[in-house]
């Protein structure tokens, strides 16, 4: 949603963090497919043990250093969630989707994106190399031994990476700079 919000209302924007954008900068991996199949019985059966499934299989690094907050707070919140929305329009056109390199070019509110190396619904490590080639006025982070799970794993180093990229580009915008994002290509 913050990246469809970049491209159309940037006027709106000083700035503009991508958190594990999936599926914004590139496509599905084939391993995404097990997604595919884990998020049916989810759709279908918002059950605990389905929801369980689905979210040890896209947040694994999570699941394993955190068990007790990853079942309390991830599973049964997300459990819950599941129950009381309709899910029947589920996978029927919305969702992310792939931006064309035109509309990656075309931004140019100062974008961080922020991904795990181990993101399992697409290549992040690609994606990244992606947005050096057509998109360079867009900041690239990876951070390793995380995936989609990446504030969860590493909270503070995420932290750290948002701030200092809003304050530089609000420093930026203050000062009349150009649009431009911290340590342009």
């Amino acid at each position: 949603m913050v990246a469809e919000y970049t491209l159309h209302a940037p006027q709106r924007l000083t700035a503009s963090v991508w958190l594990s954008p999936a599926l914004v900068v590139n496509g599905w991996s084939l391993g995404a497919v097990r997604f595919v199949l884990l998020s049916r019985p989810v759709m279908t059966r918002p059950s605990k043990e389905n929801v369980d499934g689905m979210l040890r299989w896209l947040l694994p690094q999570y699941a394993l250093q955190h068990p007790a907050e990853f079942e309390r707070s991830m599973v049964d919140h997300t459990a819950v969630a599941f129950q009381c929305f309709d899910t029947t329009q589920v996978g029927r056109g919305w969702g992310p989707r792939r931006f064309s390199a035109s509309e990656l070019r075309s931004i140019e509110v100062p974008v961080l994106y922020l991904a795990g190396v181990d993101e399992r619904l697409c290549s992040s490590p690609a994606g990244a190399a992606r947005l050096g080639k057509v998109a360079p006025q867009i900041q690239a982070a990876l951070l390793p031994g995380a995936g989609h799970d990446l504030v969860f794993v590493h909270p503070e180093e995420v932290g750290r990476r948002i701030l200092d990229f809003l304050g530089e580009t609000t420093a930026r915008a203050r000062d009349g700079a150009p649009r431009s994002y911290p340590g342009s290509r």
